[in-house]
């Protein structure tokens, strides 16, 4: 079983009303109250329409053509993200745990939702111990391939961390 972050956007109790009243407007007629049906609403919506990502003329979201993919990908200046699967708002973070170099909140810290704020302290204790890593890799001589995919694999997750954070997004961890 694979472990995914996914990016989402946090409704306000607003935005939740105002799906209540576009989705549950035969409910509402009927005397079903409020606070029940928004109740049954998820906290979290994608992230597509808040980040203003285009739209196909079928009304799909192109996720090549969206804000969060081109950071993604500028920040990381390769062609081919390893552990993005085509939709970038997930990343799979499963990888986390089985790094035995990591500490263990690090590891542990993979399997909870994140704010922005707790994303971006996360992405800073993960470079924090990349670099530990790679000074003790040095002394080891390590099998380079293995060392340039760990090294990878983990700058990947702190761009992504980083970038979802910059657009105000949650992360939510999921198998």
């Amino acid at each position: 079983m694979t472990l995914y972050w996914c990016a989402h956007t946090l409704l306000s109790t607003e935005e939740k009303i105002e799906l209540v009243k576009k989705h549950y407007m035969d409910k509402l007629a009927v005397g079903e109250p409020m606070e029940e049906l928004i109740k049954v609403l998820s906290s979290y919506t994608a992230p597509c329409e808040k980040i203003g990502s285009p739209k196909n003329i079928r009304g799909s979201y192109l996720c090549g053509e969206c804000p969060l993919y081109k950071d993604l990908r500028k920040n990381l200046n390769y062609d081919v993200f390893f552990k993005m699967p085509t939709r970038v708002c997930r990343f799979e973070s499963g990888f986390i745990g089985s790094y035995e170099f990591l500490s263990d909140s690090l590891k542990n810290g993979a399997y909870r939702n994140m704010p922005p704020i707790e994303m971006l302290d996360y992405a800073d204790i993960m470079e924090t111990e990349l670099e530990l890593y790679k000074e003790g890799v040095l002394k080891k001589r390590e099998d380079p391939l293995q060392r340039n995919l760990i090294e990878k694999y983990l700058l990947e997750a702190i761009n992504w961390l980083r970038v979802c954070a910059k657009y105000d997004l949650h992360s939510v961890a999921y198998c």
